[in-house]
């Protein structure tokens, strides 16, 4: 049974794409510039993104994580090469979308509760023990592509704190919250 996700909400997608906040407002903002359309919307007191958003989203995340900018990343979604003002007398609404699909990445994995339990389990256990892990190991844990900046985080009820080295990486202290 493949789970379609028709919206998400916006207060959801820094942990999505392991970025402060303002970033994922940077980058809707980015879009919004190119195509008025395609901004958030309102239900009730949370803010939702729509499938396509999600997906656009997606794709510039990839790209960001590339080294493109963000302006760049838009545009690349959005099938704009170029770089001409948002203010442009062209209509940008007829963007060809196909291209999209190529920049998109893989659609993620139905959610599992027996998996997320599995992952908090793992994670209770790594802080009962005291035991650090790398980065590139925390990353995978928690299903980032890249870990948040700065010394600590916190994801599930776990701070994730710098704490030496474990080889050439970052070792990562976990501790419950």
């Amino acid at each position: 049974m493949d789970a379609q996700i028709d919206e998400m909400p916006v207060a959801s997608l820094d942990t999505r794409y392991g970025v402060h906040r303002s970033q994922v407002y940077n980058r809707l903002e980015a879009i919004k510039k190119r195509r008025d359309d395609l901004v958030p919307h309102r239900r009730g007191r949370k803010s939702y993104v729509s499938a396509e958003l999600l997906g656009l989203l997606d794709g510039m995340a990839a790209l960001i994580q590339q080294g493109s900018t963000t302006e760049e990343a838009a545009n690349q979604v959005l099938g704009q090469l170029s770089n001409r003002p948002a203010d442009s007398p062209a209509d940008i609404r007829q963007v060809d979308t196909s291209a999209i699909a190529i920049t998109t990445p893989e659609p993620e994995k139905p959610f599992s509760i027996d998996d997320t339990l599995h992952m908090l389990r793992a994670l209770q256990e790594l802080a009962d023990n005291d035991w650090r892990l790398s980065s590139d190991q925390i990353a995978q844990t928690l299903e980032l592509k890249a870990l948040p900046s700065g010394d600590s985080f916190e994801r599930y009820g776990f701070r994730f704190s710098k704490a030496g080295k474990n080889g050439t990486q970052t070792a990562w202290k976990i501790e419950k919250l």
